[in-house]
């Protein structure tokens, strides 16, 4: 006579609550699911043994994931993406002051501005040489950085502010240099731009140019 045992994983349903469904969104019903390993005997099972493991499953799209997402948070998320977003405007706009080499006073008074209006504080002195002296050591240009860190993360609005960061660093000291309107030509295309909406931007950005090289009202609605 064969007496037929084994073990094998059996599913229960925890506690509901509701979530940010990363596939659904919002206040979404979810389900605390645990896995627990039972000895079983002809193929029922009849002793538990340990728990092998818990996960969200989300009650609508039946999306299955790890008990972090309860911690999700959407409004820190976005901060935390803004901040980014920010960060590599600075960058962008560091590296352009560097195409020619040094950069001008007139374009790091412009990345202190365009910070200002963005964040609302300028990077301090110290600040500031920390990421030109990094900048210097990179060995990223302008749009190779555009392309690794921002290239198909970001909404035409969003690749718009980028490109008028860029431009209103090359304006600052006069008129763009030929090498200057390369790389930031490249940068729009590593942004995934077309010719004619870089066209587009450089034109109004020429156009709405105040005496001090920034213009406010460029950076509303920021996204």
């Amino acid at each position: 006579m064969f007496i037929l045992f084994g073990t094998r994983g059996i599913t229960f349903g925890g506690k509901a609550g509701t979530f940010h469904c990363p596939r659904c969104g919002p206040d979404t019903t979810y389900l605390h699911r645990t896995v627990r390993r039972f000895f079983t005997l002809y193929f029922i099972p009849v002793i538990p043994l340990d728990k092998m493991c818990e996960f969200i499953e989300c009650a609508n799209c039946k999306g299955k994931f790890t008990t972090d997402v309860l911690a999700f948070d959407p409004e820190q998320e976005r901060k935390r993406a803004e901040g980014e977003y920010y960060e590599h405007i600075k960058r962008i706009m560091i590296l352009t002051s560097l195409i020619e080499g040094e950069p001008s006073g007139e374009q790091l008074d412009a990345v202190r501005h365009v910070c200002t209006l963005l964040t609302g504080s300028a990077p301090s002195p110290a600040e500031m040489e920390r990421e030109i002296a990094l900048a210097s050591k990179a060995t990223l240009d302008l749009p190779a950085y555009a392309s690794h860190y921002l290239g198909g993360n970001l909404s035409d609005h969003g690749k718009e502010n980028v490109m008028r960061a860029a431009l209103t660093v090359a304006n600052a000291d006069g008129d763009m240099t030929a090498c200057e309107e390369a790389q930031i030509l490249e940068l729009s295309v590593a942004l995934g731009m077309t010719q004619a909406h870089y066209r587009g931007i450089a034109s109004e950005h020429t156009e709405s140019r105040s005496e001090a090289g920034v213009d406010p009202n460029e950076w509303d609605e920021l996204e």
